[in-house]
């Protein structure tokens, strides 16, 4: 049930992660190309920014956000091993994806203990409640 009229109501997600140049191509790759077949169809709705997503409130501008950490070789690829695709995978298949692309990946990134920046683009939808809102 919605609040009052005039409250505003805000929903979110994340895009893919930002750390280099090189790191990304090997990143998107895995994401599209090695685990892209796993992905369940709603997904789309998170590439999309959650811009698809009925929103039946008046919509207003929200700026721009970043979420960020400082990880280490190791920490990426555990948060990658995460992804429900990549799980996907290994049921399916009984395959670690990762293992596909670990040499060149940490070529890429460097030393294992090297802390790089991590940075993912925020995708937020906000709205005001009206009183016509279901």
């Amino acid at each position: 049930m919605a609040k009052p009229s005039g409250s505003i109501i805000a929903v979110w997600c994340y895009g893919l992660m930002e750390i280099t140049p090189a790191v990304d191509q090997i990143v998107h790759r895995y994401y599209h190309d090695v685990i892209g077949k796993y992905w369940e169809p709603e997904r789309r709705l998170v590439e999309q920014g959650c811009g698809e997503i009925p929103f039946p409130f008046q919509e207003i501008t929200a700026p721009e956000f970043l979420m960020e950490a400082t990880w280490t070789f190791g920490h990426l690829l555990g948060y990658l091993g995460t992804w429900s695709a990549a799980q996907a995978a290994i049921r399916s298949e009984g395959w670690g994806p990762l293992e596909g692309i670990r040499v060149e990946l940490q070529g890429a990134w460097g030393p294992e203990k090297l802390a790089r920046r991590i940075r993912w683009p925020l995708f937020v939808r906000a709205g005001r409640i009206s009183k016509e809102t279901p």
